[in-house]
């Protein structure tokens, strides 16, 4: 499976790191030098093989990375790219997570392809 990088974003406190995302892609990487590139490849969701692996958008948010899935998966992780778990209130397989936006401080919300959204609230994550 060919990793098909569709989302890139900047580590929102330091910009020498960044998250990129899509099918079969998670990389966490970080910019050395000035012109190096630096980073692997990581499962971000491998404790739970049941998920999906295309990641088809991320977000930084109340220091923590949510990442969301075409089944209908919100996971979440620390800045540093560790995976920590999957909100229990995602919407599943019936809502194909398409696009995740940030909303205010600390609330996001995500749509499928048919135009529907889901708007989360951050409490913090279990």
């Amino acid at each position: 499976m060919n990793p098909q990088p569709t989302f890139v974003s900047f580590h929102p406190e330091e910009n020498s790191k960044f998250l990129v995302t899509g099918k079969n892609c998670y990389n966490y990487l970080k910019v050395s030098d000035g012109t190096s590139i630096k980073g692997d490849a990581i499962c971000f969701n491998k404790n739970t093989e049941h998920q999906s692996s295309y990641y088809t958008g991320h977000l930084w948010i109340a220091n923590k990375i949510v990442v969301t899935t075409s089944d209908g998966q919100i996971l979440f992780g620390e800045f540093s790219g560790e995976y920590k778990g999957t909100l229990p209130d995602s919407p599943g397989e019936k809502f194909p997570i398409r696009s995740i936006v940030a909303v205010k401080d600390k609330n996001f919300i995500i749509s499928d392809n048919t135009g529907r959204f889901k708007y989360y609230q951050y409490v913090g994550f279990p």
